[in-house]
């Protein structure tokens, strides 16, 4: 066994996988890129937050070139996999159109040397499609999907130690495509979380303490949340020192050693199960056993790996802890800071005002991966800027948010008449902080009498934005008209001339009023010119007349045609 050293930073890097490990996409790329002729020949995905099965996806786009693009599994999904054989890989996809569909390799599974194939029954189509694999000897083939059928020592030497997973994304062969994939689950059967509500500020699995963030002191090796599940017996666990220098040491207090022995070489602890022990009894253990560091050495690490053994698969080992031993520098405070969707691109620093010379970095990264910002372009807008370990101590971090302004679809209602009987409010359909009107004005809504185009500029946040409407002026009353059946000229003020009456001046109007041999006695096209029942100078006798009257109007912008004839009594000239 190699012996503990104890100084400036104290690491734990701590073996174990998930129970699955699972890719929903939910908040971003989850370290999934791609690899082949697709997104203009860079290796990095679309992330969508919507439009998944459910929730968010990853889209990329072919280029088009000849070649086939294929989706490309983070490192979380590669080393020991031991304990998923016979298990299944499961994960869904789509694509945006199915003609002239191309057959290839749908999935690549290398490790141990050794290169796996497997052709799916059949392609995606336009809806989410589920596929479900079992990690299994028999419909693999060996390089190629005319090779060699896979045995089961091929799939266990390539579950040992994934080295590969690549899963087809494009299927159609002509024009340019479109595939989309989410929930991609490779499932096993230990789980190891040293920190399992994050609290620390360590990524993953890891655990971050900062009880020794200073020279000395005494720091727990785990979280109080700590997770250990094995669906397979864990048999031991191996803790130890990975570094030179002895200068700590592992202590424990009142530990129950009825189910596990401990066996201690040097600064190594090895947890060996008596038979019996439960996950439980490994979790309750390992909370207990602290790291006392006696002394500190400026510019060295200690690191401490977890090595868990459970049946036979073999160790598992890929998580890390960090405990700090030196005091932290500081950055800064939390931003949250607004900018326009128009406004230049900036870099994330000058939002965050931090001082350029510490060498930080951000997380996530922009899509320029400069860390320039470029509005209405990012998938993100919340940001974590983290100084790296100096002497192994976390120094500080903050947080960058970015609250966007988008332009609203519209601003001003889509009006397109103005009321000619109205006087329209004009404003914005929601609240903004100020106002300035192609009329001088600024109040938060003019009033509009005449036809033509409004402008309106409207700030908030500091974002301005501009819309218009082109008015015109239009009656919005229907026309009503009435036409008497009787007049009495008799010069009493009562019904003493006959014509049209209506609740509108039309735009062109014509009236003729005939005897009832076909002469024409009165015709007129002035809407206000009445018949007074005289033709030629001589009133006419009582009796009945035909009338024909005909006019143009306009109503919300349209031209309407109203034509009518009828009978009208003439009666009595003089009062009885």
């Amino acid at each position: 066994m190699r012996s503990f050293a104890g100084i400036a930073v104290f690491m734990i890097f701590i073996a174990m996988q998930l129970r699955g490990q699972i890719s929903t996409f939910n908040q971003g790329l989850e370290g999934w890129t791609i690899t082949g002729d697709a997104q203009n020949g860079g290796g990095l995905p679309d992330f969508r937050p919507i439009g998944g099965n459910p929730d968010g996806h990853l889209t990329a786009t072919d280029d088009n070139q000849g070649g086939t693009w294929y989706w490309v599994a983070p490192p979380n999904f590669l080393g020991n996999k031991c304990s998923a054989y016979g298990a299944n890989l499961s994960f869904d996809l789509k694509q945006d159109q199915t003609d002239s569909q191309s057959n290839n390799v749908d999935i690549y599974l290398s490790g141990g040397g050794i290169n796996l194939t497997y052709n799916t029954a059949a392609n995606p189509g336009l809806d989410w499609t589920r596929y479900s694999v079992e990690l299994k000897e028999g419909k693999w083939r060996l390089n190629t999907l005319n090779g060699a059928i896979c045995t089961q020592q091929d799939m266990k030497k390539v579950l040992a130690n994934v080295t590969r997973l690549w899963i087809r994304g494009e299927y159609a062969s002509g024009p340019t495509d479109m595939g989309g994939i989410d929930n991609v689950v490779l499932p096993v059967f230990i789980e190891f979380d040293l920190d399992a509500n994050d609290n620390s500020g360590a990524l993953q699995k890891d655990y971050r303490s900062n009880k020794l963030c200073y020279t000395g002191g005494v720091s727990a090796i785990a979280d109080s949340d700590l997770v250990v599940s094995s669906m397979l017996p864990i048999d031991s666990i191996l803790i130890e020192n990975s570094t030179k220098d002895n200068l700590g040491k592992f202590i424990w207090v009142a530990l129950d050693t009825s189910q596990i022995q401990i066996m201690v070489s040097g600064e190594a602890l090895l947890l060996k199960n008596k038979g019996s022990a439960r996950d439980s009894d490994f979790s309750k253990l390992i909370q207990k056993i602290s790291f006392v560091l006696f002394e500190s050495l400026l510019g060295n690490d200690v690191f401490i790996d977890y090595r868990v053994f459970a049946g036979a698969c073999g160790p598992y080992s890929n998580i890390r802890t960090t405990i700090p031993v030196h005091n932290a520098r500081y950055i800064g405070l939390n931003t949250d800071t607004v900018l326009c969707d128009y406004s230049s691109p900036v870099n994330l620093g000058n939002l965050a005002k931090i001082n350029p010379t510490l060498a930080g970095s951000w997380t996530p990264s922009t899509n320029s991966k400069n860390d320039i910002y470029q509005p209405g372009i990012e998938h993100y807008n919340r940001f974590v800027y983290k100084i790296p370990a100096l002497w192994g101590c976390k120094a500080d971090s903050i947080f960058l948010k970015i609250n966007l302004v988008k332009r609203a679809d519209s601003i001003l209602p889509n009006l397109k008449y103005l009321c000619k009987e109205q006087r329209l409010d004009l404003r914005p359909l929601r609240a903004y902080a100020t106002y300035l009107w192609s009329t001088g004005e600024t109040t938060s809504g003019i009033k509009v009498v005449d036809s033509g185009v409004y402008a309106v500029t409207v700030s908030d946040q500091n974002c301005a934005y501009a819309d218009t409407v082109d008015l015109s002026l239009v009656t919005c009353t229907a026309c009503q008209f009435y036409v008497p059946n009787i007049f009495t000229p008799n010069q009493d003020g009562k019904n003493d001339d006959f014509g049209v009456f209506g609740s509108c001046i039309p735009d062109s109007y014509s009236l003729q009023v005939f005897s009832r041999w076909g002469e024409r006695v009165f015709s007129t096209g002035d809407f206000s010119q009445h018949w007074d029942g005289t033709f030629k100078g001589r009133k006419m006798d009582d009796g009945v007349f035909v009338y024909h009257w005909s006019a143009t109007y306009e109503y919300y912008g349209e031209v309407y045609y109203v034509e009518r004839q009828g009978d009208v009594a003439l009666i009595a000239w003089e009062q009885n």
